[in-house]
C-alpha cells in the first residue's frame, strides 16, 4: 500500500468518524441530503427500504419519514411512495407515528455516505462511483442499535 493511499484512507476514516459524531443533529426527526446527482436516489433508497422491510412489518404502526429542513428532497417523496406501495402506513407530516425514519446523505472525499436512522437503529453505508458515474456500495449497510 502506498503512502498516499494510507493518507487518503486515514483521512476518509477520520471524516467518517467526524460525520458520525455530527449525526446527533440528524436522525429520526430531521434528514439531510447533499451532493446528490441524477440517478443517485434509487441506489440510496434501496438500503433504507430494505432496513424497513427487515425491521418493521406492514400494519405494525405508521412510519414517519423525516425530511430535510429545507423541505427540498430527492429521496423522501419517493421513499414515502415506495413504502406506501409496499403496504406500510406512512404518517403525514406532523402526525404521530409508531416508527421514526430519517437519513443523512453526504459526500465524503470522493464517495457518498448514507446514514439511516430507524427507531433505535443507526446504519451506515459508503458508496463509490463506478466508471459510468453510478453509485455502487463499497460494503454492506452496517447497522447498530443506538442508545436512547
Amino acid at each position: 500500500m502506498s503512502r498516499l493511499t494510507r493518507h487518503v484512507g486515514a483521512a476518509l476514516a477520520m471524516s467518517i468518524v467526524l460525520l458520525a459524531s455530527c449525526a446527533g443533529e440528524y436522525g429520526t426527526d430531521t434528514s439531510y441530503e447533499a451532493g446528490l446527482q441524477p440517478g443517485d436516489a434509487d441506489a440510496l433508497m434501496a438500503p433504507i427500504e430494505r432496513l424497513v422491510r427487515q425491521t418493521v412489518k406492514p400494519g405494525s404502526g405508521a412510519i414517519a419519514v423525516a425530511t430535510p429542513p429545507s423541505g427540498a428532497s430527492a429521496i423522501s417523496p419517493q421513499l414515502r411512495a415506495d413504502l406506501t406501495q409496499e403496504g406500510y402506513q406512512v404518517a403525514a407530516p406532523d402526525d404521530a407515528a409508531k416508527h421514526l425514519l430519517g437519513y443523512m446523505i453526504t459526500p465524503v472525499a470522493d464517495q457518498m455516505l448514507l446514514r439511516v436512522f430507524l427507531d433505535q437503529l443507526d446504519g451506515a453505508q459508503l458508496y463509490a462511483r463506478d466508471a459510468s458515474g453510478r453509485l455502487q456500495p463499497s460494503g454492506p449497510l452496517a447497522v447498530r442499535r443506538s442508545d436512547g
